[in-house]
């Protein structure tokens, strides 16, 4: 379901595909490596662009959405709530030089997750 509305929500000329991991370090590395070609990437939870790195796909800045709050995940900044697994993958994301960014809309500002870190009563 999630798999078709993403495809039909998608701009007119564009390619929407619903991936596994896997797949996606596989595809990704060998079909768009090399060409000119801007690819969005959506997931739920920061560990997932975690392991794309980990598998070798090149990413440069990471913007977290809004991710909600449940049990493990308390308030983190604005509408963004993680859980303290998720804190700690955003600071190996980081320290693996990802910018990782919180921006709720295209005309706001974006903020550093890394000062976001900093700023943690922990």
């Amino acid at each position: 379901m999630i798999s078709t509305m993403y495809s039909r929500l998608a701009p007119s000329g564009t390619t929407c595909q619903v991936l596994s991991i896997e797949k996606a370090i596989s595809e990704l590395l060998s079909e768009a490596t090399g060409k000119n070609e801007r690819i969005m990437l959506l997931a739920k939870t920061p560990e997932v662009f975690e392991a794309l790195v980990n598998g070798g796909v090149a990413l440069n800045e990471i913007n977290l959405g809004g991710m909600g709050l449940n049990k493990d995940r308390k308030p983190f900044y604005d509408n963004v709530s993680a859980s303290s697994d998720e804190i700690e993958s955003m600071k190996r994301l980081i320290a693996r030089g990802v910018a990782v960014t919180y921006q709720v809309a295209p005309y706001s500002k974006a903020v550093s997750v890394k000062r976001i870190i900093e700023n943690l009563k922990v």
